[in-house]
């Protein structure tokens, strides 16, 4: 994550382990505690120390309590490891999974998160959280021996699983003080919860995405990898499958971001409520969106077919759900009122998004959403160079 690597670049001098940490480690509790007590770090932090802690846990110690979670290629490379560097590369290469999965599940949550003060809350939470661990118990001493950096990464890795496990929680609202249940509103149906989903078309064309009762197949799609970033299949037909029956949809092109080494999470096919991105954002970027953009209770359907403005931003398809003819149906009115607009975010029947003007400014514009037609509610201009 970006505000990791700032982190790690001020951490620069040795310093010892917090000791609400220290406190907060005894073996009494277990399994229990190893895999709860530093993903709640910002509750932790809070505690008073005491006069006489136990010894830490070593990164071996910790991570044993983390193994369920490990990745059966890990225990397999461990096992070819005769010197202290192969460990080294065996810990760095599950880390990288499990990193990349807790940057995929934390923007998870933060795009879960209806206002804008829970979205900061949690942002805020993960940025206590990392300053925490790569300042703290899991910092690296400039001159560390070779054992040393070993248990460095593996408390890394140890609390990082830990992290998301709490972030994966479905009861889990991030607080600075502590985590706190999700109380869903009367109407938030299942639809709140969120569901992602990675992968892209084989050479047969074909991709399935599950997001939970509902899942998506992209077949016959005609990809030409150019090497770059995206990957354009045009034609191409997506099968939804709900559990009232299958709609085939031929769309004239599906866009997908191209698998790259920086790019290994990414999230093809997401299902759940949208957060507003931030001014500045180059917009959504999911090949398929499924969500209630018009708060009839019932999932839409948003598609990636084509490019929109300067940059080349996302265009998206509108697919509303019919609940009279049960399938979805293309929006003619939203494809005439966000053309030239790239999507940035969705609150409840809220849409916005923005266009670029020059190499300086940006308009903002809102739509609302009622039913089945648009409405303009606001638009403003941002100028980025002044």
């Amino acid at each position: 994550m970006e505000q990791r690597d700032r982190i790690r670049k001020r951490s620069t001098s040795p310093q010892l382990p917090h000791p609400g940490l220290v406190s907060s480690f005894k073996w009494a509790h277990a399994r229990w505690l190893g895999t709860r007590c530093l993903g709640a770090l910002s509750a932790i932090v809070l505690s008073g120390a005491v006069a006489a802690a136990p010894s830490l846990p070593s990164g071996a110690e910790l991570l044993a309590l983390q193994k369920d979670a490990l990745r059966p290629t890990y225990s397999q490379c461990l096992s070819k490891a005769m010197q202290q560097e192969a460990r080294e590369r065996c810990v760095d290469e599950e880390f990288a999974y499990q990193d990349g999965e807790l940057n995929r599940i934390y923007r998870a949550r933060m795009a879960a998160l209806l206002s804008a003060k829970e979205r900061s809350t949690l942002q805020a939470a993960q940025r206590q959280w990392i300053a925490q661990i790569y300042q703290n118990r899991c910092k690296l001493p400039e001159q560390a021996s070779p054992a040393m950096r070993l248990d460095a990464k593996q408390c890394r890795l140890a609390t990082t699983i830990s992290r998301l496990r709490q972030l994966n929680d479905p009861q889990f609202v991030a607080s600075i003080s502590a985590a706190r249940p999700i109380t869903p509103s009367p109407d938030a149906g299942s639809v709140a919860k969120v569901f992602t989903a990675t992968g892209l078309p084989d050479a047969a064309g074909q991709v399935a995405f599950s997001l939970g009762d509902l899942s998506l197949q992209v077949a016959d799609a005609h990809c030409r990898d150019t090497g770059g970033l995206l990957l354009r299949c045009a034609p191409a037909t997506v099968v939804v499958q709900r559990q009232t029956g299958k709609q085939s949809i031929p769309v004239p092109s599906l866009v997908f971001l191209n698998k790259t080494a920086d790019q290994q999470d990414y999230v093809a096919a997401y299902r759940g409520p949208i957060a507003q991105q931030g001014e500045e954002s180059e917009g959504l970027r999911y090949t398929a969106i499924v969500s209630d953009i018009n708060g009839d209770g019932y999932d839409d359907l948003l598609l990636w077919t084509d490019f929109s403005g300067r940059l080349g931003a996302p265009a998206y398809t509108y697919y509303l759900f019919d609940p009279k003819a049960k399938r979805f149906v293309k929006s003619e009115k939203l494809a005439q009122a966000t053309r030239g607009l790239a999507l940035s975010g969705i609150s409840g029947t809220t849409l916005y998004l923005w266009s670029e003007e020059g190499q300086c400014k940006r308009t903002m514009v809102t739509l609302a959403l009622h039913g089945t037609t648009p409405t303009r509610h606001s638009s403003k201009t941002l100028d980025f160079c002044e």
